[in-house]
């Protein structure tokens, strides 16, 4: 040990106890040096999250004490207004309808354009394929876009395809809904569209699907059932394996049946969707 009369002792921590606890009285301090805390904190761009529930979640400075919620809920809403805040969301079961109703909530409240929010928002999927939840999302986004908008998210990616979206491109779903619901001009279409989708679902069929039996049985409207559901769990499945997805060639396993999968995908798209049934497909029904 250093000698006491030394001003080394006053560094000699060999026996000098640690700190029980690393709490700081933040409460204590004056309002205006808490308010300076809070507008530096907030000045940083934000990210705020939306939960699949479609509750707002506030920061984790926000989680200290209920009484720090109280007082920073107003720079958290002030944050929203701002260019460079971001707002992530959770969709379950691809049901949309607590997001919307979350940002249509928040758009009165703050007096902001709900497209303002809506161009913030990147979502990420949670939960299981629900066909009738996105056909439902898919449906109604084509009939109002801006009442029923679509959101950024993080696309998977397949060799010799790049990004996959559910909602945009020639594999997307809402080409594949666009043309589907279009009224046939007449009963040469209608025979092209139905030979299309049983020979998507023969190719499908030797990928393990097994929908093609009942689909022969099936009309026209019902047809599109299982074609969508076969489209929508292919999605699915690229979200949920985008790890083994990203880099490298297609190889073997899950990357390879899924690659191998696009190929039939793509094909139906260029007969059905891109211009050999119908001719170009509009924008909306």
């Amino acid at each position: 040990m250093a000698d006491p009369s030394s001003i080394d002792y006053l560094f000699e921590d060999e026996d000098l106890p640690l700190p029980t606890t690393t709490t700081f009285p933040f409460e204590h301090l004056p309002a205006e040096l808490q308010n300076a805390v809070y507008e530096a904190y907030f000045a940083a761009p934000q990210t705020i999250k939306i939960n699949a529930s479609g509750a707002l979640l506030f920061p984790p400075l926000t989680h200290t004490s209920r009484q720090l919620r109280f007082e920073t809920a107003g720079y958290v809403y002030a944050a929203l207004a701002r260019p460079g805040t971001r707002i992530h969301a959770q969709i379950r079961d691809y049901d949309v309808a607590p997001l919307l109703s979350r940002l249509a909530q928040l758009s009165r409240d703050l007096d902001i354009p709900q497209d303002s929010l809506v161009a913030k928002v990147s979502v990420s999927f949670v939960g299981a394929m629900h066909c009738a939840n996105l056909l439902h999302w898919i449906r109604a986004h084509l009939a109002a876009p801006a009442q029923c908008p679509v959101f950024a998210y993080d696309c998977p990616s397949l060799p010799a395809y790049g990004a996959v979206s559910l909602f945009a491109g020639p594999l997307s779903l809402v080409e594949f809904v666009a043309a589907w619901y279009r009224p046939a001009e007449n009963a040469v279409d209608r025979v092209k569209r139905r030979r299309a989708a049983l020979r998507f679902l023969e190719l499908t069929e030797e990928l393990g699907c097994d929908y093609v039996e009942r689909a022969r049985e099936m009309d026209d409207e019902a047809l599109a059932g299982p074609v969508f559901r076969t489209v929508a769990v292919w999605h699915h499945l690229l979200g949920k394996y985008r790890g083994e997805l990203a880099g490298g060639k297609r190889g073997s396993g899950v990357r390879g049946e899924l690659c191998e999968f696009a190929g039939v995908v793509y094909a139906f798209a260029g007969e059905f969707v891109g211009g050999r049934v119908f001719g170009r497909v509009p924008g909306g029904l």
